[in-house]
């Protein structure tokens, strides 16, 4: 299994993306076979989809420990081929990787860190960079 992070500061577009990579993976036609909306906005999704004969489990919400707790141990009793989880940056990579300490250290990715906060006023460079930040998640899906 692959373990795919997306890091970054409360608000900073870590949500934003994984529901545009959700949304982009069932519209391409991802059999969605688990679909919960979580967090305290309910903007946040936690699903299980099988996409190009790949299963993945998506987990957007980073902020909090009991929703991080509840992606992961869904990938345990699913295991997928890819997570991909959000994770804020008040919460340390190593909580994280106690939580997946069932993963090899081999399947973990480097992180992939957003600090798209810095461009709120900025509407191109921040869709410039989610952009980029999907195709780089997007790209380690397909090399799986």
């Amino acid at each position: 299994m692959k373990v795919i992070t997306v890091i970054g500061d409360t608000d900073s577009g870590k949500t934003t993306l994984l529901n545009y990579l959700y949304e982009f993976l069932k519209n391409d036609g991802a059999d969605i076979m688990q679909f919960k909306r979580e967090g305290d906005k309910k903007d946040d999704v936690v699903v299980l989809l099988y996409w190009h004969s790949k299963k993945i489990v998506i987990c957007s919400i980073g902020d909090a420990m009991r929703y991080i707790k509840f992606g992961t141990e869904l990938a345990k009793i699913e295991r997928p081929d890819i997570l991909i989880n959000a994770l804020t940056s008040n919460i340390s990579c190593q909580e994280l990787k106690d939580l997946l300490s069932w993963v090899k250290e081999d399947e973990m990715v480097t992180p992939i860190k957003i600090q798209m906060a810095k461009f709120k006023k900025d509407y191109d460079a921040q869709t410039r960079q989610k952009q980029e930040k999907f195709q780089q998640i997007l790209g380690e899906i397909e090399k799986q």
